[in-house]
């Protein structure tokens, strides 16, 4: 049975819109996604951890139902599903110039050498080649590692991440991607010389000294706002004496591209950056979160590498004010390269205790697969209806879980 005769058997048999299941049911297109590096991953090498991930739940009179017409009207509550899926990957590499995903896709390749030309034309002579191509040693415990990140929406993410009443967040690349949505390269001023973090780093230091040290550790009000306030006044005072500077040529919406140190100093003084966030100082018992930087001091590469994923994710919101990238409490991490004997996801700012313990091949893969690491970030989804009391448990959970998840599956088998 063809994929569209599934989707109409499946609208029929649960009463739902016949567009909702042809969505999901793209005839040939499994024949041209990768089994590496595409959404399709998720149904194929991690399915199995695909549910404790996705982890859906009903939110119960979370939202307000409204019949008939006011003021004669009928209000009530209803219910909500939550789930979390894949929203972007971070890969974090040691290898400038490299990158697995640029190897499945001609864009991206052209995408990064756009980036290391950028990259290499704001690095002073004597810089350049630095950190190119590190090879952290763990036999010798090197402490410093300096780490070149990406970030990119998962390909085909839109055609298999699909589920009812769910929006379609950033994080889903109908087709093959045609850009990073975040290239260190493209912002060396601050991965490799820490310019646009500078003023704000010093200014949160002595807060994030105690808050990001110490459980539980009471941090007074004055101390937020005084460290704000000289935040603010430090990248005011540093623009002054910096010559004033353009972004760099964008490829596309939601794609990389050159930003200045000067042009980073700026953006971080608006209110939604990181760079002004106390809630986002801390990247749990990591440490502070600024400065957002590529080399990262830590004996363990396995937290470096996630530390230097956290650092770019951030930096990836703020520097190219896209919708995709950022780091939410809520967030959950999946390691899918280089494989782990310990799979599925966690969240890095609990205890590293709860962390999933480095097994024997990913100690292997470290030594022998060239340093690179890719995270997928699953990220928090509501649906975007409000359900009638019951709905969700009877109709939308049961849905999800089956046909809907099948259909999905299918596109990638």
């Amino acid at each position: 049975m063809s994929m569209k005769a599934i989707a109409k058997e499946l609208a029929k048999a649960l009463a739902l819109p016949l567009a909702f299941f042809s969505a999901l049911s793209t005839n040939g297109i499994a024949g041209v996604i990768p089994k590496e590096n595409s959404a399709c991953m998720f149904y194929r090498d991690f399915e199995k951890n695909f549910w404790s991930c996705a982890a859906p739940y009903v939110r119960r009179k979370s939202c307000t139902i409204t019949k008939g017409v006011c003021p004669a009207c009928i209000t009530y509550q209803g219910d909500k599903g939550r789930m979390w899926l894949p929203d972007f990957f971070i890969e974090v590499t040691t290898r400038e110039g490299e990158s697995r995903f640029a190897d499945s896709y001609p864009a991206l390749k052209k995408h990064l050498k756009m980036a290391e030309d950028y990259a290499s034309s704001r690095t002073p002579p004597p810089l350049r080649g630095m950190a190119a191509n590190t090879s952290p040693d763990i036999a010798h415990h090197v402490k410093e590692h300096f780490w070149h990140a990406r970030v990119v929406l998962p390909p085909w993410g839109a055609e298999v991440f699909q589920y009812l009443h769910l929006p379609q967040q950033g994080g889903s690349a109908a087709v093959a991607p045609v850009c990073y949505a975040g290239a260190s390269e493209f912002i060396p001023d601050q991965w490799k010389l820490g310019v646009g973090d500078l003023p704000f780093s010093t200014a949160w230091a002595p807060v994030g000294l105690l808050a990001c040290n110490v459980p539980g550790a009471s941090i007074a009000t004055g101390a937020i706002s005084g460290a704000m306030a000289s935040g603010r006044s430090g990248a005011s005072s540093a623009l002054g004496g910096m010559s004033s500077e353009g972004a760099g040529g964008k490829l596309g919406i939601g794609c990389a591209y050159g930003v200045p140190g000067n042009v980073l100093l700026k953006q971080n003084l608006s209110p939604s950056s990181d760079a002004m966030s106390f809630s986002k100082l801390c990247m749990g018992e990591m440490g502070n979160l600024l400065p957002r930087e590529g080399l990262i001091n830590s004996d363990d590469v396995y937290r470096s590498a996630v530390m230097a994923g956290w650092k770019f994710a951030s930096l990836t919101k703020d520097a190219f004010l896209g919708s995709i990238g950022g780091i939410e409490a809520t967030d959950k991490w999946e390691l899918v390269y280089p494989r782990s004997d310990n799979e599925g996801c966690y969240q890095p700012q609990t205890l590293a205790g709860d962390w999933p313990a480095p097994g024997p091949t990913e100690k292997r893969s470290i030594s022998e697969l060239g340093h690179t690491y890719i995270f997928a970030i699953w990220r928090e989804r509501e649906t975007t209806r409000c359900m009638e009391p019951g709905e969700a448990d009877a109709v939308w959970l049961p849905t999800i879980k089956g046909p809907n998840y099948q259909a999905n599956r299918g596109i990638c088998r």
